[in-house]
């Protein structure tokens, strides 16, 4: 198993773990607009192969690829882990392997939590800073901004 820059032969894997996980998880936070916005929007193909073009995102490979996190300058933009490989420390690998990325050139790592995640989050030292918001489809949709410090400057 090994954390690695994603390539674009990737592409199609790292999505399906993206789909697929906001797929199961999110139905039960989000209304079904918001869950299909998030699948296909925010984290949709064209976008996830952006990342992937850009460098921005990592794919954790074992068989085959059960999670991805996508690193933007200071911030995690996404973390997920198939639903079948969650609660194995998988995500706080993934996690702390974006912290290393993002301490080279920040002291302090940024992410917008989704509501499945925040728990997450918090267990691993992220302190909420405020909340964002946006209408999605009609649907209101908040989420927890967050924070790590990673080094002292």
């Amino acid at each position: 198993m090994k954390i690695a820059k994603a390539t674009k032969k990737d592409a199609e894997e790292v999505f399906g773990v993206i789909k697929e996980t906001v797929l199961t998880v999110y139905p039960g936070y989000y209304p079904p607009a918001v869950t299909s916005w998030f699948a296909n929007e925010l984290h949709g193909f064209a976008r996830t192969a952006e990342e992937i073009a850009a460098g921005q995102i990592y794919a954790l490979k074992g068989v085959r690829i059960f999670g991805t996190v996508c690193i933007k300058e200071d911030t995690v933009h996404g973390l997920f882990v198939l639903p079948g490989y969650e609660r194995r420390g998988f995500g706080a690998l993934l996690l702390r392997f974006a912290e290393k990325v993002i301490a080279a050139n920040y002291p302090v790592a940024r992410l917008d939590s989704s509501l499945p995640a925040e728990q997450f989050y918090l267990r691993q030292g992220y302190a909420p800073e405020g909340e964002g918001g946006a209408v999605v489809y009609g649907e209101r949709l908040v989420w927890k901004k967050m924070a790590k410090r990673l080094r002292e400057d």
